[in-house]
């Protein structure tokens, strides 16, 4: 892997000397970057306030968008093992609208099922915003994963 030369990187692509492995390892490293620097690690205590559930959910979306790339990278390979990178970012593209919409329609029910539960569990304190952040994490990362993986499967006949 090039980590510093972009130049030799784009001589290897031009010359079609980058394996798709590697170009995974890329694909991996650029799907992840971003989560971990704007994830509640970075963010400075005086900025935001930090809890348990923020750094929960940053852990779990980043093992969620982890696992998930690793199984769509290998539904492909099942398939015809070709153009992971581009099928991954085309499909990825309304499979982001429909996870986004699901994940908002799903903050009124989370709100609901808080309530219900504080009235059979009259101890149960009031959850911080963070912990709906939690929850919308895990449905947003999970469906739209789960749905890449389907999609990318059609994409490369395994299906």
């Amino acid at each position: 892997m090039n980590f510093f030369s972009d130049r030799e990187l784009a001589q290897r692509f031009m010359d079609d000397e980058v394996p798709s492995r590697e170009r995974f390892n890329y694909f991996m490293v650029a799907t992840v970057l971003p989560i971990l620097v704007t994830s509640n690690f970075f963010v400075s205590k005086t900025l935001v306030e930090i809890d348990g559930w923020s750094v929960a959910a940053d852990v779990v979306f980043l093992a969620i968008s982890v696992v998930g790339t690793v199984l769509c990278y290998r539904t492909n390979r099942r398939g015809d093992d070709r153009e992971f990178i581009e099928r991954s970012i085309c499909i990825a593209f309304p499979v982001f609208i429909q996870a986004l919409l699901l994940g908002i329609a799903s903050i009124p029910i989370c709100f609901l099922w808080i309530e219900l539960a504080s009235i059979y569990f009259s101890n149960l304190k009031e959850f911080p915003d963070s912990f709906h952040y939690l929850v919308f994490s895990i449905i947003f990362a999970s469906y739209f994963y789960w749905r890449l993986n389907s999609s990318i499967r059609i994409a490369a006949g395994s299906a």
